[in-house]
């Protein structure tokens, strides 16, 4: 967890670092035009105006909320440890409205994401990068609905990759993934040299697969969540700064896969010190965000959902 490296701080180095965090929150941001993929033609100019945003603070039960995927009229999350549930949570108020308990274990859970049939949870947190065996659990929506869990088990693993013209073998931290046709697309969060998020695919069925690199792209943001329209092949993915400062990247696919992506955009969202780790939307331009719980020293945020309104 990010937020818990700076808990053991002593006070001394937390009073200056929570200044310098403050300033970052509120300076000044160029929102597009950055470097954000290695293949995509550069991002128009965007306004730099601020998002509407409504925020719902929720249940303690999802103090750790990571990942987040709207669906059958509500949004559904989880806890990234300890507890095995999967929550169904109301779009306006935030309440709990039910939960279901999963027969797996929740090692590090950091994502959900869907198709049309299923519902998918990462278990592929790796913030140690000691995790060489991976899984993704899929959950059928149907049996969901019937208030019934079943579900299956892809596993899979990290492949050799160049890494700064060296080939070897990298346990990436994962925290995002979408469901593309039959494809799931992986993007990772790289603290050091990069900064990046790279993209590797693996096949959507229940069996062991080796991931396969496919781009990188330059957000110079921690991606944490991410969402897929299919109805206009839209990706909002969602992160943070280093300095907890929330961040998202949109852009369209065009082609097979993830193909051609066009119209990339990185938007600031208001806000300072969030943890945002997933992102959910049913339009594609009104997005909800899920933070979890902060409890530092000197900053103490509840876990929240948080309703942006973003350009198409």
């Amino acid at each position: 967890m990010y937020c818990t490296l700076f808990a053991k701080l002593p006070i001394t180095i937390l009073r200056p670092l929570a200044l310098l965090l403050f300033i970052a929150a509120f300076s000044p941001l160029s929102i597009c035009g950055q470097e954000i993929p290695e293949n995509i033609t550069r991002a128009a100019h965007c306004n730099c105006r601020a998002l509407k945003k409504t925020t719902h603070t929720i249940h303690s039960k999802i103090d750790e909320g990571s990942g987040l995927v709207a669906w059958n009229g509500r949004l559904w999350t989880h806890n990234d440890s300890g507890r095995q549930t999967l929550f169904a949570i109301d779009t306006l108020s935030g309440k709990i409205l039910e939960e279901f308990m999963l027969p797996v274990r929740n090692v590090d859970w950091e994502e959900i994401t869907q198709d049309r049939n299923f519902l998918y949870i990462g278990n592929f947190g790796n913030n140690g990068g000691l995790r060489e065996q991976l899984q993704i659990y899929r959950i059928s929506k149907e049996k969901l609905l019937q208030h019934e869990v079943v579900l299956d088990s892809i596993s899979f693993e990290w492949p050799k990759t160049d890494d700064f013209g060296s080939l070897k073998k990298i346990n990436f931290d994962c925290e995002a993934m979408i469901v593309v046709n039959d494809t799931i697309l992986l993007f990772t969060k790289e603290f050091k040299k990069r900064r990046c998020s790279r993209v590797f695919r693996l096949p959507a069925k229940p069996t062991h697969h080796i991931a396969e690199y496919v781009t990188t792209l330059k957000t110079r943001t921690l991606i944490t969540g991410a969402t897929y329209l299919s109805e206009n092949r839209r990706v909002v993915l969602c992160g943070y700064s280093m300095f907890l400062s929330p961040r998202m990247v949109t852009f369209n696919l065009s082609g097979k896969g993830i193909g051609t992506i066009t119209n990339a955009k990185q938007i600031r969202v208001r806000g300072y010190f969030r943890q945002n780790e997933g992102v959910a939307s049913f339009n594609g331009t009104d997005c909800y965000l899920i933070s979890e719980a902060t409890n530092l020293t000197l900053w103490r945020n509840k876990p929240r959902i948080s309703k942006v309104t973003i350009s198409p």
